[in-house]
């Protein structure tokens, strides 16, 4: 792990060298540009590229015939090197890891447990056991929940210098993840996440993909904002409180209004003990029930004299991150939680469809105080 662990030293004193390969290299990729409304060629150009007179190149590179009519939502390819901005890589924090959390490395092919503060950078794939979990934030602030079972390749994580413009590109090989993107409305920003059969195009804050390799079918989910879901070179946006299903082969995903959220506003405040029943929700066939908490992180600190330890302690970190403590899915409206140590929870419960889509959040914030008694006989 300590190859994981002093990632940002080596970074610092390799920069120079790493950001003139990464550059050189680049040179050879395309930027994917997402179009709004009111785009057109001169006005790319004049925003994004080196100069005016790249409209044309623009223009013929990507093979548009109707410069003021292109629909929103088309992806234009840009050479990297026709951008104003130079750009370098950037890596991943983990903020917080449960259960059994596995990292190997793109650069040496190691493979090594994933911890808390570990950096993370492109060519990295992460995998997780069952009932663990992952929550990583990127350079723009993003934040990315992989949950159980899954495997995540980061394919690419840049950012342009000036503008800060960020390019990240994951692989959802199998499993299911959540993610947080910054509110920022800048159609250059590239955050895809692909599966083996289909590509989410995220200009949303929340979201959620999920895909199954032994069938090639993927799932988006966007509880807010916009996701762009490309499949077989058919692409569907998808609003938020909508999700799409692709399949290998299967033509254009069609979107699918998302079930809305259980009803659990009367759950008590206070709790003695995890069992939970609510309405049936129509139309949903199983329910998806999260326990998270925000907890401080709490770090091991060392005292070394001399290559000898004298001193250690844990100490407090300063960033409280909303961990993900518990999950599963359940055929009836109800649910008996483990033993869990009394303290402040949030309880999320969704519906899940007939074709596996889950749906929007039920949230309900609770403490748990179950007493002494109560707890020596569970």
């Amino acid at each position: 792990m300590e190859h994981f662990g002093n990632r940002i030293i080596t970074a610092a004193l390799c920069y120079c060298m790493v950001s003139a390969l990464t550059i050189t290299n680049a040179q050879a990729q395309e930027w994917i540009y997402t179009v709004r409304s009111g785009d057109n060629p001169w006005s790319i150009s004049r925003d994004y590229l080196q100069g005016m007179d790249y409209w044309p190149r623009l223009q013929s590179y990507n093979g548009i015939t109707r410069p003021m009519q292109i629909p929103p939502g088309t992806q234009l390819r840009i050479p990297i090197e026709w951008l104003k901005d130079p750009i370098r890589p950037v890596t991943a924090r983990v903020l917080d890891v449960r259960g059994e959390v596995e990292v190997s490395s793109g650069e040496t092919g190691q493979t090594a447990r994933l911890e808390v503060r570990n950096t993370l950078q492109a060519g990295d794939t992460i995998r997780t056991g069952p009932q663990s979990s992952v929550r990583l934030k990127f350079h723009d602030d993003s934040e990315l929940l992989l949950q159980a079972d899954s495997t995540l390749g980061l394919e690419t994580l840049n950012v342009y210098a000036n503008s800060g413009l960020v390019d990240a590109q994951l692989h959802l090989q199998r499993g299911r993840l959540e993610t947080q993107t910054t509110t920022r409305e800048d159609p250059a920003i590239r955050y895809e996440i692909r599966t083996p059969s289909a590509v989410a195009a995220v200009r949303g804050t929340e979201f959620r993909v999920g895909a199954d390799d032994a069938t090639q079918v993927a799932l988006a989910e966007v509880t807010d904002g916009e996701v762009s879901l490309s499949s077989a070179g058919q692409i569907t946006v998808l609003p938020e409180k909508f999700g799409a299903v692709a399949k290998t082969g299967g033509g254009k995903p069609l979107k699918v209004e998302l079930l809305p959220p259980p009803e659990i506003d009367d759950f008590p405040a206070t709790l003695e003990k995890l069992e939970f029943s609510w309405p049936v929700l129509e139309r949903a066939q199983k329910y998806r029930v999260q326990l998270m908490a925000y907890q401080r992180k709490r770090f091991k600190l060392l005292v070394v004299n001399r290559g000898r330890l004298i001193h250690s302690e844990q100490v407090g970190g300063g960033e409280q991150v909303l961990a993900l403590i518990y999950e599963e899915i359940v055929g009836t409206p109800q649910f008996q939680g483990p033993t869990l140590p009394n303290d402040n929870y949030i309880l999320r419960i969704r519906g899940i469809d007939e074709q596996g889509l889950e749906g929007l959040n039920g949230e309900h914030q609770f403490t748990l105080f179950a007493s002494a008694s109560l707890a020596s006989t569970k």
